[in-house]
């Protein structure tokens, strides 16, 4: 049984040149601050992480690389300028629940101004599974394979002063009038799948085995452009919020001479929905995320999937300082 899978947020943004930047002029008609910014929330959710490597071509391959997630739930404060999450995976989540030697482990720290935010994000899976699809639930395990992935998605959205990403995203601000934005996010990236046996790997996939056994490693540049909607209702007591993105971008290969430059292309698609009160709030959300990456002789398309719950209750800072910073 996988041991962890677990998100740790600590995010100390301090006053000045930041609060400057989150000082955007908005339209009041259209968004609302709450009186009581201060939250703490607790959620649940399962994600999914999988890989599939074929031959220059959009065709299905009979097996599929999966990182063994799992469910996962956790706490997450936000007090002032100080953000604190952590999110332990749910015992006996795990797909393979047998092998204590395969696991995942999922990293996030992100902030949001008013125009423009951004994310960190690292993942690394210490083994993988291989699914026969023909077999469906038979999963095969190869603990000699590690995937490592670091990327940043940084995001300007054209319309803040009539619509707002916290309200869709966090539900932290309250979106009073139905409105939408555009959005762009550049995404550099950093990803290397590693054997710890050299050649000595026995992947069931004679394309899989020969891409993950030369451990290719690779940075990547990519542009996403979107469109981000809040439908409100009882002036933005319910919402949902859709947001869509086409992507594109470039790769090069790490330990490959070849100066060449290889495209990549996908597309992500999130969906929240809930409700966004005074005093409380709780939303469902969901992201699927798909992107195809071209290689020399090889082409892998990677994809992953997170659906989680959050409840949460806003109250106002104390009037006395904690430690003196808080």
């Amino acid at each position: 049984m996988l041991r962890c899978k677990w998100f740790t947020l600590l995010l100390l943004m301090i006053s000045g040149h930041f609060e400057v930047l989150s000082q955007a002029k908005i339209d009041s008609s259209y968004l609302q601050l709450f009186d009581r910014d201060d939250n703490i929330q607790v959620f649940t959710g399962f994600y999914q992480n999988n890989f599939a490597v074929t031959a220059h071509s959009y065709r299905k391959t009979q097996y599929e690389l999966l990182g063994n997630t799992s469910a996962y739930a956790g706490l997450n404060l936000n007090y002032k300028w100080f953000s604190l999450l952590v999110s332990p995976n749910l015992p006996g989540t795990n797909i393979d629940k047998k092998d204590k030697n395969i696991k995942s482990i999922q990293l996030q720290s992100y902030h949001f101004w008013r125009s423009w935010g951004f994310e960190l994000n690292f993942s690394q899976f210490r083994g993988l599974l291989v699914k026969d699809r023909s077999k469906d639930s038979f999963f095969e395990t190869f603990p000699g394979v590690r995937y490592t992935g670091v990327n940043s998605n940084i995001y300007y959205f054209f319309d803040h002063s009539h619509y707002s990403y916290l309200s869709s995203m966090y539900y932290s601000e309250r979106q009073l009038k139905s409105a939408g934005s555009s959005v762009v996010m550049l995404t550099p990236g950093y990803q290397q799948f590693k054997t710890k046996l050299g050649n000595n790997i026995s992947l069931p996939d004679s394309l899989s085995y020969n891409f993950i056994v030369r451990q290719p490693s690779w940075v990547s540049m990519a542009l996403r452009y979107g469109y981000s909607y809040n439908f409100v209702f009882q002036k933005g007591k319910w919402s949902i919020n859709p947001i869509a993105f086409l992507e594109a971008g470039v790769l090069k290969e790490m330990n490959n001479q070849n100066r060449q430059l290889y495209p990549l292309s996908g597309f992500q698609f999130r969906l929240n929905g809930g409700y966004n009160g005074a005093n409380y709030f709780f939303y469902l959300n969901s992201i699927y995320d798909n992107t195809s990456s071209y290689f020399h002789k090889a082409f892998l398309q990677s994809g992953s999937f997170n659906v989680s719950l959050t409840a949460g209750l806003r109250f106002h800072s104390f009037r006395k300082k904690i430690l003196g910073l808080l």
